[in-house]
């Protein structure tokens, strides 16, 4: 091939490549466009999503009442730990003089994900759960009063916290419950997220926690095995694909829960449920604040496997259970379960299962939960 040829193609390939860039530079700057441009803390973009929760929570409470069962919702001042102007959204379910059950939700899951087993649980326990002030819910983090611009004119909540580690963690557990008035928990559980923060708060021998409490550890991330490579990356490629382009993350928390439900309906496992009006509905609200960067605050903590060690130190000191789902995207559930028993933890090992769990067979989920927090 001649040399002016091979220069002629290099010119023809070097302009389809800047063609092909121009025509994604306006595609991304149109979409950019006509994005919301005020995605500050409860903006108007949350408005659909918080009346929701709110209408859970009123229909629970009236359930609750009319089986003369006390409710009553706290607005906790958590600005020494989590930040200026953070509040920390507490329910408070039960008689008072029971022993006490604190839930704490998964991530994105908020204080709703427990609004449908409460009834049953008040039988045993005064059920205290909450919103997180670095999650989406009622509860608000600490952040500075004035916005912050983008480089596309977007408004943005600066968020601040006073402490990011394991013991600013305990010093917010610790200032929420001291201000509802709740000295000793019999229990706690978690799903998820909430899993992993019950997981290292016994860990850390957590004052208010009872010795021997009942612990209920439904699916936590890592914690009994690190998360699979893969499954990583795809969580991590789409906010930096967001971070370079201005546009919302392109993964779905919707999408995510649509295709584990449709996994488990092949699989016989699902139960008949609506699932789509209920748990899809509410996450795609959700998916329209979590998918802007810079919208909702980060995780005050790190999430990492437990050694074999840690794991003893709450399997002698607590009476836990470990719900482990052998679907689940979060550890390798084989490995987990394992570790998890010799660590001395009760397990419950659930086949063709996703993360999805709770919400894809709530009557299963909610026995197990039941058998590990009173049996």
């Amino acid at each position: 091939m001649s040399a002016s040829r091979s220069n002629s193609l290099l010119k023809l390939g070097g302009a389809s490549m800047a063609g092909l860039f121009t025509i994604a530079y306006i595609v991304i700057k149109n979409k950019i466009a006509k994005l919301p441009k005020d995605v500050t803390w409860f903006s108007p973009l949350w408005q659909d999503f918080l009346d929701h929760y709110d209408a859970e929570w009123d229909t629970l409470q009236a359930k609750l009442k009319k089986k003369g069962q006390d409710y009553t919702n706290i607005k906790v001042d958590s600005s020494q730990t989590m930040g200026p102007g953070a509040v920390t959204n507490v329910h408070i379910c039960g008689n008072r003089s029971y022993p006490v059950l604190l839930l704490l939700p998964g991530y994105r899951g908020t204080s709703t994900m427990w609004s449908g087993y409460i009834e049953e649980l008040v039988t045993h326990y005064c059920v205290v759960t909450l919103d997180y002030p670095f999650d989406i819910g009622r509860s608000t983090p600490g952040h500075e009063k004035t916005p912050i611009m983008d480089r596309h004119g977007r408004k943005f909540t600066k968020f601040t916290y006073n402490d990011k580690s394991v013991e600013g963690i305990m010093a917010w557990m610790r200032e929420v419950l001291k201000k509802v008035e709740i000295p000793e928990l019999s229990a706690m559980g978690g799903y998820s997220l909430g899993a992993y923060l019950t997981s290292m708060m016994a860990l850390n021998k957590f004052e208010t926690l009872r010795p021997n409490a009942k612990l209920f550890l439904g699916a936590p991330p890592a914690t009994f095995s690190t998360i699979p490579f893969f499954f990583m990356l795809s969580l991590i490629l789409p906010s930096v694909w967001a971070a370079f382009t201005g546009l919302p993350i392109s993964i779905s928390g919707a999408d995510m829960a649509k295709n584990s439900y449709e996994s488990e309906m092949e699989a016989g496992t699902a139960e008949a449920v609506d699932f789509y009006h209920t748990i899809v509905k509410q996450m795609e609200r959700g998916d329209q604040i979590t998918q802007f960067i810079g919208s909702t605050p980060l995780l005050p903590f790190h999430i990492r496997k437990f050694s074999d060690e840690e794991l003893k130190i709450i399997g002698k000191s607590f009476n836990a259970t470990y719900l482990c789902l052998e679907w689940d995207n979060f550890y390798n559930a084989d490995t987990a379960v394992l570790r998890a028993q010799r660590a001395g933890f009760q397990t419950m090992y659930v086949e063709k299962s996703t993360h999805m769990f709770c919400g894809t067979q709530p009557k299963h989920f909610s026995r197990l939960m039941t058998k590990a927090l009173t049996g």
